[in-house]
Order: structure tokens, then sequence, then C-alpha cells
């Protein structure tokens, strides 16, 4: 596992496709698509963000940032986790999720994922708990 660089970007962007693509079909794909590609770059220059590789491939990322909850406290958020469908159930997430939560170092621990997300079993067994519900409709 390392840190992200700027050239890893396209790989990253390929990842989510893979494994999003019912949510990245049903977003605007041109205005979604530029907005994640620029969204991804500010986070790899100032986040913590992580790949991981197997034989020169990226096979998973994490991203996480400090931030600050409606009251000015510091929060830790894993904003976006993925892993390879060919790899999930082989510990990469979780080991992903641990080094995550080490770096953030901070009790409040913060975990956005999609409703419809297949990782919500691992973020439940690694003892994150149902907080917030949003929904969203696009036009």
């Amino acid at each position: 596992m390392r840190k992200a660089k700027v050239t890893d970007l396209d790989a990253i962007i390929k990842l989510v496709k893979e494994n999003f693509s019912f949510a990245w079909e049903t977003t605007g794909r041109k205005f979604h698509a530029k907005f994640f590609r620029n969204k991804m770059l500010k986070a790899i220059k100032k986040d913590i963000f992580l790949v991981e590789e197997h034989k020169n491939e990226l096979i998973a990322f994490g991203w996480a940032s400090k931030e600050k909850d409606y009251f000015g406290n510091p929060i830790g958020e894993i904003n976006l986790l993925v892993v390879k469908k060919e790899y999930q159930g082989k510990g990469i997430g979780s080991k992903m999720l641990k080094t995550l939560e080490t770096k953030l170092k901070t009790k409040d621990l913060r975990l956005e994922c999609l409703c419809i997300n297949p990782a919500h079993k691992l973020y439940k067994q690694k003892g994150y708990n149902e907080f917030w519900i949003t929904y969203r409709k696009i036009f």
C-alpha cells in the first residue's frame, strides 16, 4: 500500500467506473466525469489517498479526509474505498479501511457510501453504524 500519485488518476477513475457503473451511468456522464476527475485530483494532492497494487495494476484505493462536523469538532471522513471486483473478499478492503482509520487519528469517524454499495457488510463488520440517510433526485 502506498500514497496515491497524480499519475494514478486514470487507473482510479477506471476502477470507480468498473465498480460503480450503476451510479456513473445515471448522473450525467459528461459533467460527472469532469467533476469527479477534478475532485479526485484535488484529493490526491491534499487528503489521505492510498492505493494498492498487484503486479503493477491498481486494484484498490481509499480516500479519507479530516473535516469538521456541524459544530466545528474534528472528524475523520472516509470518503471512498474501492476494491476491484476480482480482489474483493481477500482482506484488501479491511486492510485499507484500518490504515485509513489509523492515519485519520480521530475518535469520530464517518464513512460515506451509496446505499446500494455492496460493501455495507464490511463496514458493519468493522463497527460502523448507519447514521445518516441521504436522498437525491437528479434532473
